[in-house]
């Protein structure tokens, strides 16, 4: 994890990973406790906290303010508690898993920061100084299922949303698991330098975000982000398919991991 510094500003020093390092990360936490299925199927995000954070348990509670769907309470990084709002609790399941799995990337990405004993108090400084605000308190401005990188000039704290944003999709839609899950559209290609880009065919993208949201349990405007994000329009080719061809979870086991020349920073 780097870090830069930004002169008169409430959190001056400022953290940030590149996007692969975030996806590595996610992918990595599942893999140490075997919580990355083989095949697509939903993550299991209880299972995950209980055998990798000491049994810890999301908890539901209405104690939240209005507004707010979960928060992190990261201020004893030696014992975290999640708390997800009685509403979101009992809700619509996509909505449930993308608020959980965004408090995990606070939890595996920003623990960390709370050894330091000042940053718990700017936390509670920027956002309201109640117990609960001395985590992570996360609500529908910051729990983006299409995240979108903060200017540098923004809330001190949105760079913390926009990664554990990221960590989010990156934690529900495994790259391995999205792949073999959209095969059937897809095809690689040989570029001339000898690199190697996925596409998937423009007419089925619309069936195949369906396909990955019911599929991982998540929504589909997060669906259709993470095959944005992994098959870029842009590059997307027109591939024949029987108009009868249905898509079918994939045997062959194609577990490979795009991994772009650009390395995005996140602020």
């Amino acid at each position: 994890m780097r870090s830069y510094y930004i002169p008169d500003s409430v959190l001056p020093q400022r953290y940030h990973f590149s996007r692969q390092d975030i996806e590595k990360a996610a992918r990595d936490e599942l893999r140490k406790v075997e919580c990355l299925p083989k095949s697509p199927e939903p993550i299991d995000l209880e299972k995950y906290l209980f055998r990798q954070h000491d049994k810890l348990e999301p908890q539901s509670t209405e104690r939240l303010a209005t507004g707010v769907l979960g928060a992190a309470d990261l201020a004893n990084p030696l014992k975290p508690a999640i708390w997800i709002s009685q509403a979101v609790f009992d809700g619509a399941p996509a909505r449930y898993r993308s608020t959980l799995a965004h408090e995990i990337g606070h939890l595996v990405l920003h623990a960390s920061l709370y050894i330091d004993e000042e940053f718990p108090r700017i936390v509670a400084r920027c956002r309201g100084g109640t117990d609960l605000a001395r985590g992570c308190q996360c609500g529908i401005d910051q729990i983006k299922e299409q995240p979108q990188a903060p200017l540098q000039s923004a809330h001190p704290l949105f760079h913390l949303e926009y990664q554990a944003n990221l960590f989010m999709v990156a934690m529900l839609t495994p790259t391995p698991l999205v792949r073999t899950c959209v095969e059937p559209w897809t095809c690689t290609t040989t570029r001339r330098d000898g690199s190697r880009i996925s596409s998937l065919e423009e007419s089925a993208r619309s069936e195949a975000v369906v396909l990955l949201a019911e599929t991982l349990q998540v929504s589909r405007e997060l669906a259709k982000y993470r095959l944005e994000e992994l098959f870029p329009p842009s590059s997307a080719q027109t591939l024949s398919r029987k108009p009868n061809d249905r898509p079918a979870q994939s045997a062959s086991g194609n577990f490979g991991v795009v991994s772009g020349k650009n390395q995005q920073t996140l602020w």
